[in-house]
């Protein structure tokens, strides 16, 4: 072993040269790492969406959500099937196992609905797929006074342009509305003519053929053949005839119909600052970054928008890489200086060298982390930076104690060789060990499931990679450097007449004060015992009693503030108008009360807009209103995001006519609904009322806002039944229910497609026609005979109401009663009002109801389940090791009985600081305890060697703990300086990470006094016989 160590320490020039790579390659890793702002979820979901048009829900539900349900129950992969059916549409997530292979359950899944032939002939194609990982770089909105179909042509050229001209790789528009050929016959016409809108669809499609003809064949060449009427436009389709006047004379469409080039029936419509708007999605894909999407998009726009897009107004909305640019320049600052702060801890304590070389170990060690990184298939983002900054500390507790141990040789008198492996051949082994424990000890953290997970996966990638580069980084480059011979230089004594001040500062205080505390502490070592138990015990007390609130997922303060309403189902659009725009002015009301200005309001009916972005949901209809409201940047606001969502739902106020209600202005890294209650009993009524009461009694429920019931009033629906005459006049129900679509929704005459867009060409009753009830009394049905029957005569009319939407899951109707618990409230208090109050009171009202927690709960449930299974194998692993170690049952205890007493200053400094406990405060205690653990493993370490040249077991003691004070103390004090910044950040983006850093530092404050008076009395109790 000693010659091998020789052998690697005399190799100075090898040192420098992986130095050399680690630092270069890690530079040029952080130059090509992908770049997201926080990291793209992997959803391990299925989803299939399909079309219906002019369906209800119900109709929906029962002839396609069902079938789909049943086609893919029982294959392997799938944990759960959630269903939603809305007007118009359909959709199935299938949520995968962890184990799953999502490819092969996708091909699974596509060959089951393959299999399916009693979809209704109207329907679409299905649409399967994987949800996609891919980042959203930013947005770009084409707005302006101009016709709809102008804005969408503009838009779909700056698309192209962006694709092919610019080389992004993934543009899309966001919810494009179909694009169509509109043909409207007023119902006189028909009549007069005898026509079916079916009939009319097919003469239009016969006088548009594209159909090949061959080929000629000549002497000279092969000539292909091709008839083509090809019609694009609806001017297009004007001379089209479809029938002769009793004179003779052509009748053309142009004649008898109003023909428009436009949209097909679409709730969703968006204005930007009041103007109407097409939205683009621009992606990050593979290589592209944030950055340099906006960087490309800017380009193109300063270059070429104003000469080519004129009439129109284009910006860039929603860029997450000026987030990206403003976060990950808080998070540089906050690390500059916490370096900054240790490399002064380091010289204050360590002599010039020592303290140099230790230095320029921890950019070696971060670096060649970031050079390791994309091996684990991670990114450069908010997370993953945080855990470096998390590890600035960490990484110079194994320097430190290499260092401080071939210091110590040194002061014996040995040469700078003989020094440095005599300290490795010392503390090379704990300092492995520590390292390894510290590694098992963020495993757990891999396994996380669901969304949780997906995120935080990065924080232990990070860790290890780092704490890896480090070992190795302290055993042979730092250990060479050491070893190498140096000659003396002047200026280095000047700078090390500060260091041997606190040196002789601290030595006296370790002698004078330290020594005989310790040596007293020890005469009573069950005093030390109780004493640290009972704080155990108080600590635990304080967070159960109250005063320390758990909020499993934090929030983060949101670029936008979002408003969403819902006004009664089958609302009419323009009530729907006026409610966006009263809620457009009184965001623009709050902005000039408070000298804020925002980059733009954008603003849509139609659907619901995810948390943060502009996304679809499921859910559509003109009766949902969703405003989102850019903040200007957070040096120019003087109201945060939640704050601003507050003040606009107080100067909106609370409008009786809405159904719902919400302003969000901050944002989860992942989660779902922070409250779902899924209501499910076998009678729809039953289910609904239940869902109703419950809604009802959780608003009353202090801490919970935004109560949603999941009950709508659907619209209303007449059911045509066809009558025993009408099957004697050989009418069928299917042929019933065709005519009666056609009126109202239209015919379909044939498909094509222009600029890449397929364009659907529909002939439909005009307006007029189509928007009067009573207008269906006066339906004439054409018989197999060509007679026009009356609707009335054939078919019995009844009014039911309709479903808003219809959501399902594992093949059960069920209604998602839903809320948001308001800020600073613990979740733990609320969920158990919740389960000991409000759901019993429900559930003993309505017999054979069942109610489940689902959405953020169930989530967090899952992840703490894994963490906690996850710990017990950790504690289980590291035992292992250490008695492997030590080849004891009873110190590796005594050493991990170290942890919970660290809790105790992680739980105080959340109280201390006003921050609430959550996951990121676990990932903080986790990086606590291991450095705890590996302070307790150095001071056992040098003990045990005390030992074994003669020492008695208190004199051991005293001295490990005196000897081994000042690299425990230095460690603690890097880690907690390297923190410091953070725990004094002001920025609400920053929020979110100060409670792994409250837990961390100030858990080290405490877990210092236990390592270094705690653990001497276990010892001294555990150990005396």
């Amino acid at each position: 072993m000693t010659s091998f160590l020789e052998f690697m320490l005399k190799r100075t020039a090898f040192a420098n040269a992986m130095m050399g790579v680690l630092i270069f390659g890690g530079l040029f890793g952080a130059m090509t790492i992908r770049q997201e702002l926080y990291p793209a979820l992997e959803e391990r979901k299925v989803e299939l969406a399909i079309d219906l048009p002019g369906a209800s829900p119900e109709e929906i539900n029962k002839s396609i959500l069902t079938v789909v349900e049943n086609a893919v129950r029982g294959l392997d992969g799938i944990k759960r099937v959630d269903s939603e059916a809305s007007e118009n549409t359909g959709q199935v997530t299938m949520t995968l196992l962890d184990n799953a292979d999502p490819q092969q359950t996708l091909n699974d899944i596509k060959s089951a609905v393959d299999r399916i032939e009693t979809f209704p002939q109207d329907a679409e194609k299905p649409v399967i797929t994987i949800p996609s990982r891919v980042e959203k770089a930013l947005s770009i909105v084409v707005y302006g006074d101009q016709p709809l179909i102008w804005l969408r042509k503009t838009a779909e050229i700056l698309r192209d342009d962006l694709r092919t001209s610019v080389g992004l790789r993934k543009v899309e528009l966001a919810f494009p509305r179909d694009q169509e050929v509109s043909i409207e016959i007023p119902e006189k016409i028909l009549r007069q003519y005898g026509f079916t809108l079916e009939e009319l669809a097919d003469k239009i499609r016969q006088s548009t053929p594209d159909l090949p003809g061959g080929t000629l064949y000549t002497e000279e060449s092969d000539i292909v053949l091709r008839t083509s009427g090809r019609r694009e436009w609806a001017d297009a389709f004007r001379d089209v005839v479809v029938a002769e006047t009793p004179a003779g004379i052509p009748l053309r469409l142009s004649d008898i119909a109003v023909l428009n080039d436009g949209f097909g029936k679409s709730p969703i419509e968006c204005w930007f600052n009041g103007l109407p708007a097409i939205l683009i999605d621009v992606f990050a894909v593979g290589s592209e970054t944030p950055i340099s999407v906006e960087a490309a998009v800017r380009g193109y726009l300063d270059s070429v928008a104003e000469k080519k897009f004129s009439g129109v107004e284009i910006v860039i909305f929603e860029n997450q890489a000026a987030a990206y640019r403003s976060r990950m320049a808080l998070l540089v600052e906050n690390a500059v200086i916490g370096l900054v702060l240790v490399l002064i801890t380091l010289g204050l304590f360590l002599t010039p060298h020592l303290a140099f070389w230790v230095m320029v170990g921890i950019p070696t060690s971060l670096l060649g982390g970031l050079l390791f990184l994309p091996l684990f298939g991670g990114s450069l983002n908010m997370i993953s930076f945080f855990a470096l900054i998390v590890t600035i500390g960490v990484v110079v507790d194994d320097a430190i104690m290499i260092g401080e141990a071939i210091y110590v040789q040194r002061t014996k008198g040995l040469g700078p060789l003989a020094a440095a492996v005599q300290g490795l051949k010392e503390m090379g082994g704990p300092v492995l060990l520590a390292t390894t424990t510290t590694i098992i000890a963020f495993t757990p953290m891999f396994f996380v499931p669901g969304e949780m997970g997906g995120v935080f996966w990065q924080i232990p990638a990070v860790v290890i990679a780092v704490l890896l580069v480090s070992l190795f980084e302290s055993l042979f480059i730092l250990g060479a450097h050491i070893a190498a011979e140096h000659p003396d230089r002047p200026w280095l004594k000047v700078l090390a007449r500060p260091q041997q001040k606190v040196n002789e500062t601290l030595t006296s205080f370790i002698h004078h004060r330290f020594r005989p505390f310790i040596q007293a502490g020890l005469r009573r070592p069950l005093t030390l015992l109780v004493t640290a138990v009972s704080f155990l015990f108080i600590t635990v007390g304080a967070m159960t009693g109250g005063l320390l609130n758990f909020a499993f997922t934090p929030t983060i303060d949101s670029d936008t503030v979002i408003a969403q309403a819902a006004l009664p189902y089958g609302a009419p659009r323009q009530k729907s108008i006026a409610v966006a725009q009263k809620l457009v002015d009184s965001a623009n009301t709050v902005l000039g009360e408070h000298n804020m200005s925002s980059p733009g309001i954008f603003s849509l009916i139609g659907t619901r807009l995810e948390e943060g972005e502009v996304e679809v949901e499921t859910l559509a209809g003109s009766h949902y209103i969703s405003v989102l409201m850019a903040l200007p940047p957070e040096a120019e606001r003087t109201l945060s995001g939640r704050e601003f969502a507050a003040a606009w739902q107080k100067t909106f106020g609370s409008p009786g006519e809405l159904e719902a209600l919400n302003f969000t202005g901050e944002t989860t890294v992942a989660g779902g609904e922070p409250i779902m209650l899924e209501v499910f009993h076998p009678d729809p009524d039953v289910a609904q009322a239940a869902a109703l009461s419950l809604g009802e009694r959780m608003r009353l429920l202090a801490g919970l806002t935004s109560v949603d019931d999941g009950v709508r009033t659907g619209k209303p629906e007449l059911t045509i039944q066809l009558k025993d005459s009408g099957l004697h006049m050989g009418l069928t129900a299917e042929e019933v229910a065709k005519q009666v679509r056609h009126r109202y929704h239209g015919a379909e005459a044939f498909r094509f497609v222009r600029d890449g867009n397929e364009i659907k060409v529909m002939v439909r009753l005009s307006e007029e026609g189509r928007s009067r009830e009573s207008a269906l009394a006066d339906v004439q049905l054409k018989s197999p005979a060509g007679a026009l029957i009356p609707l009335t005569e054939v078919a019995d009319i009844t009014q039911t109401r309709s479903f808003t939407s219809l959501a399902r899951r594992d093949g059960k109707r069920i209604y998602p009663v839903t809320a948001d618990i308001a800020f600073g409230i613990d979740d733990d208090d609320v969920e158990d009002a919740l389960e000991d109050a409000i759901v019993p009171l429900v559930l003993a009202d309505f017999s054979g109801v069942s109610v489940h927690f689902g959405g953020e709960e169930e989530e967090n449930d899952e992840a703490l389940a894994s963490l906690g299974y996850g710990f017990l194998i950790v504690l289980g692993v590291m035992y292992l090791l250490l008695v492997f170690h030590y080849n004891s049952y009873l110190q590796p205890v005594l050493i991990l009985a170290t942890i919970p007493f660290g809790l105790i200053g992680a739980v105080w400094g959340h109280i201390l600081m006003g921050c609430d406990l959550s996951i990121v405060s676990v990932i903080g205690i986790l990086a606590m305890a291991g450095v705890v653990v590996n302070d307790s493993l150095v001071l056992v370490t040098t003990c045990n060697q005390y030992q074994k040249n003669g020492m008695p077991l208190h004199q051991a003691i005293v001295d490990a703990a005196c000897n081994r004070f000042r690299p425990i103390l230095l460690t603690s004090l890097t880690t907690f300086f390297g923190l410091v910044p953070l725990l004094l950040e002001t920025s609400e983006q920053a929020q979110f990470l100060i409670p792994a850093a409250v837990s961390i530092s100030f858990g080290l404050v405490f877990g210092t006094m236990i390592t270094l008076v705690l653990l001497p009395g276990l010892l001294q109790v555990f150990l005396k016989n």
